[in-house]
């Protein structure tokens, strides 16, 4: 069976939606930190679906934080994965390639600080759970008892946590006179932009007073609100994405067919017309957060756990 890869497209399921739009023209605007399901379902979903639609140079370089075996499959694949969507009349597949190459942040550590530092690199954004941020929801500043926080700020120029290799790349960034990225948080948590932003701020204080309070300034952490259930891959995931597009496919994910995806608008430096994917742009993400809370969740919990 041949292996999903650009070179095989052509013999994918004519019936398989594939990217439409030419990646080989299309130039990296986005750094993701956490290259797991989520990000795949979600966020890569919306980039995939905005180029097609709105154009732009918006590919992304996925970073793996630790696992160096994922990014090599990514590569393997030329950044391509089946995303297989299930609803109530069964499941469709499509071909994604918003994901332009894949790094692994403990493996590879100056490839990943040579992406964050690109100007052509306007935005990062983060799926790693709350844990992975290193961050004190109480204080909202960052944990300096934390394995990982405690290494970067000790080791400032060789980070390998989420907010180490961000103030990092800002510090380099400011330093060159280059503009700073958005940061936007794509996890699961109240209010996840101030809490991205505080941790950045508090993780510069640390040692540098004034580059936190450029951070203070300059750089923009919008809030979002995410929702999309993507249970982990299975082998009948791997089968399933075979017998739909006739290619083989260590990368594929299945999902709901619902999604959705809530951004507060302050991207400086320009984003992606996710909104022509469908996600919703507005100035205020609270009430969203609300309504996903009083409505979605209470039901998912009704009806059993799930992966996300």
């Amino acid at each position: 069976m041949t292996r999903l890869t650009e070179a095989s497209l052509s013999a994918i399921s004519k019936n398989v939606r594939t990217p439409d739009y030419s990646r080989e023209t299309s130039g990296v605007g986005i750094v993701h930190l956490g290259l797991g399901a989520f990000h795949k379902a979600h966020q890569a979903f919306y980039t995939d679906a905005a180029m097609a639609l709105g154009g732009g140079n918006w590919s992304i370089i996925g970073v793996s934080m630790r696992n160096e075996q994922i990014a090599a499959d990514f590569n393997d694949q030329d950044g391509l994965f089946t995303l297989l969507e299930r609803g109530t009349d069964g499941a469709s597949a499509q071909i994604i390639g918003s994901i332009a190459r894949a790094l692994c942040a403990a493996t590879q550590p100056d490839d990943v600080m040579t992406a964050l530092c690109d100007p052509d690199v306007r935005i990062v954004t983060t799926t790693v759970t709350e844990k992975g941020y290193g961050i004190d929801r109480a204080s909202g500043g960052v944990d300096t008892t934390n394995v990982v926080i405690a290494h970067d700020l000790d080791r400032k120029n060789s980070p390998i946590g989420t907010i180490g290799l961000i103030v990092t790349a800002l510090e380099k960034r400011r330093a060159n006179g280059i503009p700073p990225f958005t940061a936007l948080c794509c996890d699961n948590l109240p209010d996840n932009g101030a809490f991205l932003h505080a941790g950045l701020v508090d993780f510069a204080n640390q040692f540098d007073a004034d580059l936190a309070n450029w951070i203070t300034d300059n750089v923009a952490c919008p809030a979002s609100m995410v929702d999309r259930i993507t249970p982990a891959q299975t082998s009948s995931t791997r089968t399933l994405a075979q017998d739909l597009t006739g290619a083989e496919d260590i990368l594929a994910i299945e999902t709901e067919n619902f999604h959705q995806w809530v951004i507060e608008d302050n991207f400086p430096t320009g984003r992606p017309a996710w909104d022509r994917a469908g996600a919703i742009f507005t100035d205020n993400v609270a009430p969203f957060e609300k309504m996903k809370l009083r409505l979605l969740n209470p039901a998912i919990f009704t009806g059993g756990p799930c992966a996300v």
